[in-house]
């Protein structure tokens, strides 16, 4: 209406300033997640309230894909039977997820990659579930319910390390296909363009900064929130082309709309990477101007849990260190951590109060999922021979990455790898091998001296007290 009232020209019939408005009301979860992941940010104040924003914003963009079918013909049975569809698809994942699924990934958990082509096998499914005429749901309705349902399981840090590189190559596939359609620009079109990005940062700077400065979030929290929030979803795309599809619009609403798109992801990108300077800026602007701040919600500063020590991957070695700690120093358990894919060790380490992650080392996605950067010590039990897909050199480079106050314990085979790790800057190196042939040869060199039968009783005592998880 206010377009139209300044003398910019809409297309005709009143289903466009609904799309358009539907459009700017939703922000881009795929831009947001994946620049605030590369941040580090997801997990701080304003990062999990932008995220619950975008939840929000993702049930009206399902509410929105819902009735839109029904638009040109809006009835009470329609819209009910739609949702009824939705409600008994979403039953149906969820009763799926809680009964079935469990075996199918516990079955699997020992093959990583076996783990994620049943996941986006499921995904599929969902989504063909969904398109069914008789459900009469759109396949991106089905693969979010597919997500839903997937995000229950401990196994979802090792799927999701594994499908960030699926989706950053369809993101990449995705604005390839977005530039090819974009038109020609026009005066008109630039236009409509700039004044629908203009009435969609009002709308975040009331909707976003508005509330929460009156929830007394505070300048910092809402300008950060506002800020992240400054694009237009993809789903917004999806629905207009939908749209077309239905009847309701014409190309001419998708031509304003993908340029409204492209012009606020690319903004939104410098927004949300410069996002802590612009909001010091900012800031201090509304205080000059005598915008007070009354922060009652206090940004909490995310609080290192005391796993000082991190297992990588679960095998021998460690099995027999954590019997060893169990023992003589148990109060040590609550401040290790281990990361493993074997769900048999998990469950048995969660039993003895030991925190375990589901997840593949090998993945560097899921060392940065993980927390780890508080660590003191992170401990690699396992020798090349039996890693997969990494090894003990690569796991110093990603582990002084990521947390480079950390000592770096490794396991070598041989004395020229032992003194390579330590050239690469491991802080200890445990070579099983040389710890054998030590112990050989005490128990050599005690029965030379006569004395076997007390030493073989030692070592049978000692034994039968050790109750290691993988005895």
């Amino acid at each position: 209406f206010l377009l139209e009232k300044a003398g910019l020209r809409l297309e005709p019939g009143g289903f466009a300033r609904l799309y358009l408005a539907i459009a700017i009301s939703i922000s881009s979860t795929m831009i947001v997640v994946k620049l605030l992941y590369e941040k580090f940010e997801l997990d701080t104040l304003a990062g999990r309230i932008t995220l619950g924003i975008l939840v929000f914003q993702d049930i009206w963009a399902i509410i929105a894909l819902a009735v839109q079918p029904s638009l040109s013909d809006p009835n009470v049975l329609g819209l009910l039977r739609t949702f009824g569809a939705g409600g008994v698809l979403v039953l149906g994942a969820m009763l799926m997820s809680k009964s079935v699924l469990p075996w199918v990934f516990k079955s699997a958990a020992k093959l990583p990659e076996l783990m994620l082509i049943i996941s986006l096998g499921w995904c599929f499914l969902v989504s063909l579930v969904a398109s069914l005429p008789a459900v009469g749901l759109s396949m991106e309705m089905g693969a979010l319910i597919a997500g839903v349902s997937l995000a229950t399981f401990p196994y979802n840090l090792d799927v999701n390390s594994k499908v960030l590189s699926l989706r950053d190559f369809f993101i990449t596939l995705f604005f390839v296909s977005l530039g090819m359609q974009i038109p020609v620009p026009d005066l008109g079109l630039i236009a409509v363009a700039l004044a629908v990005v203009g009435v969609a940062l009002v709308t975040r700077a009331f909707g976003v900064f508005g509330v929460l400065s009156a929830l007394r979030a505070g300048h910092r929290i809402s300008l950060l929130a506002t800020l992240n929030l400054s694009q237009v979803s993809e789903f917004a795309l999806v629905i207009v082309s939908l749209g077309i599809v239905h009847g309701h619009v014409g190309t001419t609403t998708l031509s304003q709309l993908i340029w409204v798109f492209s012009i606020l992801a690319v903004a939104s990108t410098y927004l949300i990477v410069y996002n802590h300077e612009l909001q010091g800026w900012m800031g201090r602007g509304l205080r000059k101007i005598g915008w007070d701040e009354y922060a009652t919600v206090k940004e909490e500063t995310k609080e290192a849990q005391d796993h000082s020590i991190v297992i990588l991957g679960f095998f021998r070695i460690a099995s027999a260190f954590l019997d060893d700690v169990a023992r003589l120093q148990p109060e040590l358990l609550k401040k290790i951590k281990v990361l493993d894919f074997n769900p048999v060790v998990k469950q048995k380490l969660d039993a003895m109060g030991v925190t375990c992650i589901y997840g593949d080392i090998s993945h560097l996605n899921t060392l940065c999922h993980a927390d780890i950067e508080n660590a003191e010590i992170v401990l690699s039990t396992i020798p090349d021979p039996i890693l997969k897909g990494t090894s003990n050199a690569k796991i110093i480079s990603t582990i002084r990455e990521h947390c480079p106050r950390a000592k770096i314990f490794l396991t070598a085979e041989t004395p020229s790898h032992t003194l390579a790790l330590y050239e690469a800057g491991a802080d200890f190196v445990i070579q099983p091998s040389k710890c054998a042939g030590t112990s050989a040869y005490y128990a050599v060199e005690t029965e030379l001296r006569g004395g076997l039968e007390a030493l073989k009783e030692q070592e049978i005592s000692r034994t039968a007290k050790r109750k290691e998880i993988l005895g």
